[in-house]
């Protein structure tokens, strides 16, 4: 495996040694399941180790498929010391959960599927915010703050990665999902076919060559901001 750095001669014994440090990690990340007791995906690989390294704990990831999952590359992102039962919720819960989706669906006269929709993401976050605002145990707010700092970091390097290296298309750039209740996330490439799955069903050959044409430059792209990281944890 080669490293992309400028002048291999000029790098320091320190950086030599970050240079191991993700050698050995990434030989580490083929022998682990993830949070959901599958091996990791050949395409994420590098960006897992890589993103560990630099003290952002990864639960899931995929680097995308055609037929099953998502068609874009992601890994999902949060704070070490997940407590137990952190996306259970009680029938009280519940039942308040309905209560602010129907309060905001009235407030903006929208239907639940149509608050879904990308166009209504300021709405949707409104909601989540509302969420986020309701009463939980201190163990789990604590958790939340906690993943709350990993996005405030993540979204800078995305920043930075942008500016540096702007994309093409509005789907290549890399963006975050909020998942769940409590602030932890996952960062991917995609744009809308991440965000909209299409069934591969009933689809022709050239259909679905298309969608893994477009699925392969997401993959590039992700694999762009793995380098990206790459370089900056060698080079700090």
């Amino acid at each position: 495996m080669t490293f992309e750095t400028e002048d291999q001669k000029l790098l320091t014994p320190e950086q030599l040694q970050k240079q191991q440090e993700i050698l050995a990690k990434i030989e580490e990340m083929y022998g682990v399941v993830d949070g959901f007791g599958k091996h990791l995906d050949g395409g994420v690989i590098e960006t897992v180790a890589i993103l560990n390294l630099m003290n952002f704990n990864t639960r899931a990831s995929c680097e995308g498929h055609l037929e099953t999952g998502l068609q874009g590359p992601w890994v999902q992102l949060e704070a070490i010391g997940r407590p137990a039962g952190a996306d259970d919720r009680s029938e009280e819960q519940e039942k308040r959960t309905w209560e602010l989706v129907r309060q905001v669906c009235d407030q903006y006269g929208l239907t639940i599927e149509q608050l879904k929709q990308k166009e209504n993401g300021v709405i949707l976050q409104e909601l989540r915010d509302l969420f986020e605002a309701e009463p939980v145990s201190k163990e789990l707010e604590q958790w939340r703050e906690k993943n709350k700092l990993l996005l405030e970091q993540m979204n800078k390097l995305i920043a930075e990665f942008e500016a540096q290296s702007p994309s093409s298309e509005p789907n290549l750039n890399i963006a975050i999902e909020k998942m769940g209740l409590h602030s932890y996330f996952r960062i991917y490439c995609g744009g809308e076919d991440y965000i909209n799955r299409k069934d591969t069903t009933n689809l022709s050959d050239q259909e679905k060559d298309n969608i893994n044409q477009k699925l392969f430059k997401y993959q590039a792209r992700f694999k762009e901001f793995s380098d990206f990281l790459k370089n900056k944890y060698i080079q700090v």
